[in-house]
């Protein structure tokens, strides 16, 4: 609800004689405006009470207002200590007239006392500085020949983009820095072999294929003293849980400290000892540098549509960030269409397109640059005066929304809600409520698919003894029955030829098997799976780099592809999932159910799709097709609803509505996107599955099992404050975009039932669900 200014209770806005009224029936204030519409009215009664929205800003209100504040720049206070640093390190401070802050003395002495740290502060306040100086201060008190540390950025671009002010370091101190990863030059490579640098820059993919090639690089990941990962909210789901085991693999070869860093992470401590290990101090600091106006809309028609609206006013370098590869591509072709200088920025196009896009962005070639979560890092793409985002938690929308103003310059931010979606519903309503909802990091280190892989890396890297890995004995002897490695010795195993072939094509950013897109005899891409099944099944139209596609045939890890004229059509897959408990791993208490974490084998079906008309969303024809199918292991949880007393259609579609609600309204409680947890409730039996949906798990649904109290209560909320009075819903309460059943069957108010007796806390009995029909 939208809020007083003066006691902060709801207020009501009611229209009477063609005016509308403003009251806070708390304090008594009231305000009559004729504005033109509801939303214009609640801005003129904030601005009564000095609540300001600029003038400048109001030609950017499109769609519906939901919320304005003005981010302030905060000073981050610097320190007056001194610290025992190297003299060629102050006389470098002094040079480039850099007057420590607090947070970076802390961070400095946590690192010189031999600490593992963490560093969690705002975009461009100084991280970089707080790990590199104390790590070259020991370097040059203990200047033997070798590298001392590994500097591991989540991509390349990333890594090449912070050469320069490394290199700066390098010019003043005689430190040397050096990038190996994969675009290294030969004869670059030969010289860093030959003549070792004091710091390596490099990627989690170079060291994991190094060490397991033994390549003359891999020996001076060996004696390290120091290994930084910057952007460390990087290595959550699938791909972090690789790079813990990458970290437990270097262990084995030398003992070093551990340094992170990171602009936004919520729950630092909690996620560094999962990533690596106990032990850990946590140096925070909070503030931003620059002032930004921020607004929140919700659309009155389509998001993209809003978008667009705002795109033709905004005459500043905008940075448009959406969530998902087919978002970007929609928003691109419509924006291109539209005349405006448009360019787009997302994984899975060539590396050459994507550098051409961030060139011409740099140079002003383009001015709007419509970008997936690639450009959420640091990478420099020159001037950004205002950001533009969907729908993400609010530790990722500071990320994002830290790309602009990175020089001190004021600048301009928006969120923009989704239509026709049960949290922007909600958060429509409770803007307040979107500031506090903090992403929690994720990554699951017991995934035991991921741990089959890495163990088997590490028995390349070097022979492994009883202890290394010695939680995952079953997996081990799995490994030698599969003739993947062998016994050299008492309790020792070597990696064989076999299992080093098999590994070639294992990828640490994604453990699922990948469907290669065809064109011709063109490869143009990949998707992993089970995504690649809902978007590339016999039928789907898939966009790429601002073509359209049909899917012909899907066979074989492989995708026929074929360019379409149907630009105006999308498809959505008619799916179901059918679950299976393989192990209990733990239990706990919720309410009145008992919640079962577990390992379950999920199989995927694709029998149809939806087309639907890509601009208007309008549905226009329901295909059948011959069923495909994958089925993987994951991680997840089950519980059982309280039983009603419906019949069974009234059931099923009660349990759905629930199942659909808690994943759509929780999803900013646990960080997580749709892509990435899957649901499955069990015909009228009232048991619902909340799984991971990454092969092995990504931990993921574990945070929901961890919240799932609060995320019942929330809910709940999010259905009883929906105004639709339809007995199944609306898409702003029990509708999700994800629906393997096209939305069907589903119960409004037997969802609230179920979910007030839940809570409650009425006796509730574990249900057999054989049998019954899954709906997703």
């Amino acid at each position: 609800m939208k809020r007083c200014p003066r006691c902060d209770n709801n207020i009501i806005i009611v229209k009477l004689n063609g005016e509308y009224g403003v009251i806070c029936l708390r304090c008594g204030i009231r305000y009559r405006s004729k504005a033109k519409n509801e939303e214009q009215a609640y801005i003129e009664f904030l601005e009564k009470f000095n609540i300001k929205i600029p003038s400048f800003l109001k030609k950017y209100i499109v769609g519906i207002f939901v919320d304005y504040r003005l981010l302030e720049q905060t000073e981050i206070e610097h320190s007056d200590e001194k610290v025992s640093l190297d003299s060629r390190i102050l006389q470098y401070l002094k040079e480039k007239n850099i007057k420590l802050y607090k947070f970076q003395v802390k961070a400095i002495k946590y690192i010189l006392k031999g600490k593992n740290v963490i560093i969690i502060a705002p975009t461009a306040s100084g991280k970089t500085e707080a790990f590199t100086l104390p790590i070259v201060h020991r370097i040059l008190q203990n200047k033997k020949g070798g590298t001392k540390a590994i500097f591991v950025y989540p991509t390349k671009a990333l890594a090449r983009d912070q050469l320069k002010k490394f290199k700066e370091i390098e010019n003043l101190t005689g430190v040397r820095f050096a990038i190996f990863d994969g675009d290294t030059p030969l004869e670059e490579r030969r010289r860093i072999i030959s003549d070792p640098p004091d710091i390596i820059i490099t990627n989690p993919d170079m060291i994991h294929l190094s060490l397991i090639y033994r390549t003359d690089f891999s020996f001076l990941l060996k004696n390290i003293k120091f290994l930084v990962l910057d952007e460390i909210h990087e290595y959550t789901g699938a791909f972090g849980t690789n790079m813990h085991f990458i970290i437990r693999r270097l262990k084995r070869f030398s003992k070093f400290q551990i340094i992170g860093a990171s602009a936004t992470i919520s729950n630092p401590k909690e996620f560094a000892e999962l990533l690596l290990g106990k032990d850990i101090e946590i140096v925070e600091e909070h503030g931003r540098k620059s002032k930004m106006h921020f607004l929140m809309l919700y659309p009155d028609k389509s998001y993209y549509t809003l978008i667009l609206r705002l795109l033709k006013k905004i005459d500043k370098k905008t940075l448009v960030f959406v969530n998902t590869h087919r978002e970007a591509e929609i928003l691109y072709k419509l924006a291109k269409k539209a005349g405006l200088k448009v360019g787009i920025h997302r994984s899975g196009l060539s590396r050459e397109m994507r550098i051409e896009m961030e060139e011409k962005f740099k140079k002003g070639e383009i001015n709007y640059l419509i970008s997936t979560p690639t450009l959420e890092l640091g990478i420099n793409i020159g001037h950004v005066e205002c950001v533009i985002s969907l729908l993400v938690n609010y530790s990722r929308l500071l990320q994002r929304i830290g790309r602009a103003g990175r020089k001190g310059q004021e600048s301009l931010g928006f969120l923009v809600l989704r239509n026709n979606d049960p949290i922007s519903n909600y958060y429509k309503e409770n803007p307040r409520e979107y500031f506090s909802d903090i992403e929690p990091a994720y990554l699951e280190p017991k995934n035991e698919e991921i741990a089959y892989w890495q163990i088997l890396a590490a028995s390349l890297d070097s022979p492994l003894s009883e202890k290394d890995f010695e939680e995952f004995k079953d997996i081990k002897e799995k490994l030698l029955r599969e003739g993947l490695v062998r016994k050299i010795g008492t309790g020792r195993i070597a990696g064989t030829l076999e299992g080093l072939k098999k590994l070639k094509n294992y990828s640490i950013r994604g453990i699922s098997d990948r469907v290669k897109i065809v064109e011709g005899k063109r490869i143009i891409g990949e998707r992993a799976l089970p995504m690649a099944l809902r978007e590339l099944h016999p039928g789907a139209i898939y966009l790429h780099g601002g073509r359209v596609y049909v899917s012909k045939r899907l066979e074989k890890r492989k995708a026929i592809v074929e360019r379409s004229k149907e630009e105006h059509l999308k498809t959505e897959a008619l799916r179901t999932s059918i679950p299976e408990i393989l192990e209990i791993l733990e239990n706990r208490k919720a309410f009145s159910t008992e919640l079962k974490y577990c390992k379950l084998k999920v199989t995927e079906i694709v029998h149809g799709y939806v087309i639907k008309n890509i601009y208007t969303n309008k549905k226009l024809s329901i295909e059948k097709i011959q069923p495909v199918e994958y089925t993987f292991i994951t991680k997840g949880f089950v519980f059982t609803c309280p039983a009603l007393n419906l019949h069974p259609e009234g059931l099923a579609g009660s349990y759905h509505a629930v199942e659909h609600v808690l994943i759509e309204s929780s999803n900013m409680l646990i960080g997580g996107g749709a892509n990435e947890i899957g649901g499955i409730s069990m015909g009228s039996s009232g048991v619902i599955f909340i799984y991971d949906g990454a092969v092995g798990g990504n931990g993921i649904s574990k945070l929901l099992y961890n919240r799932f109290e609060k995320a019942c209560r929330r809910a709940l909320e999010v259905l009883e404050s929906c105004k639709c009075k339809k007995e199944d819903g609306c898409p702003n309460c029990t509708y999700s975009y994800q629906c393997g059943n096209n939305n069907r069957p589903l119960n409004k108010y037997g969802a609230i039932r179920a979910l007030k007796k839940l809570i409650r806390g009425e006796k509730i009995e574990f249900m057999d669900f054989i049998g019954e029909r899954p709906y997703i």
